[in-house]
């Protein structure tokens, strides 16, 4: 696995962001975040390429993003799969680790733009967990697929069949005759077991569904604080950021960052 696989993506859109006085932390940081003793203690991490100011207010949701160093079918997948209704949207969001050398490895590359943050996400944000350090070491089991698939082998077979990374259009790929057709050259070379085309989709939406992959949706206090070690996450709500430097020097409350 590449270093920089872990939250590495392409801004789409820009999300809006507003640069922060840090003599003002203290007292917003407090007003805007319920569990900030919890998050200095235990912090989620962010590496950026394109910031290192003190202090930002970002929103996420108001831009997009979709991933870098593979394909995008899983984020249109988990973006508009129902069993990820309520969730934040991946494409949508910040991808953050708990651990600090992970999160700071992304900023690797861009040395005068780079840094690494502590993220305080806003009363109210949910967090999602994946099961593991990386999205990619998740693992699907298919119905109609003969062995598991991690999501870039399930990113590799579906751009094999020719769909587009788009959720819409493979919704009408998959009723074609064109897809008919290569489904059944797959069964009849025995490489898939037999499906329909139209249970292709909702087929792999139900194995990627949180209840059979780990993915669990967390409330931002019931997060904080609950010692969870080495896992990606995403976060798709208002954030302040802190650089991580600061939180050797910047006071809280009275309470030392460290």
């Amino acid at each position: 696995m590449k270093i920089n696989e872990i939250i590495s993506e392409a801004e789409v859109k820009p999300y809006e962001k507003e640069v922060i006085n840090t003599d003002k932390v203290e007292t917003l940081l407090r007003q805007f975040c319920p569990v900030v003793d919890e998050l200095i203690r235990e912090p989620i991490w962010r590496g950026f390429k394109n910031h290192n100011e003190a202090v930002l207010k970002i929103n996420p949701a108001t831009g997009i993003r979709q991933s870098q160093n593979t394909s995008n079918y899983y984020t249109e997948l988990m973006d508009n799969s129902p069993y990820f209704s309520g969730w934040p949207k991946r494409s949508r969001s910040i991808i953050c680790s708990t651990e600090f050398g992970r999160a700071s490895n992304y900023a690797y590359g861009a040395p005068y733009s780079a840094a690494t943050y502590a993220v305080f996400p806003a009363r109210g944000v949910k967090v999602a967990v994946c099961p593991d350090r990386d999205i990619w070491k998740t693992r699907i089991d298919l119905p109609f697929v003969y062995s598991g698939l991690d999501f870039p082998e399930l990113n590799e077979f579906l751009e094999d069949l020719g769909l587009s990374q788009d959720y819409n259009s493979m919704v009408k790929e998959v009723q074609s005759d064109f897809f008919a057709r290569e489904l059944n050259y797959l069964i009849k070379d025995n490489r898939i077991k037999p499906i329909e085309p139209k249970d292709f989709l909702p087929e792999i939406e139900e194995a990627m569904a949180p209840q059979n992959t780990g993915f669990q949706l967390y409330d931002l206090e019931e997060f904080a604080g609950g010692g969870m070690r080495d896992k990606e996450l995403w976060i798709g709500g208002p954030c302040i950021i802190v650089r991580s430097d600061l939180l050797e020097t910047l006071r809280v409350g009275g309470t030392p960052i460290t």
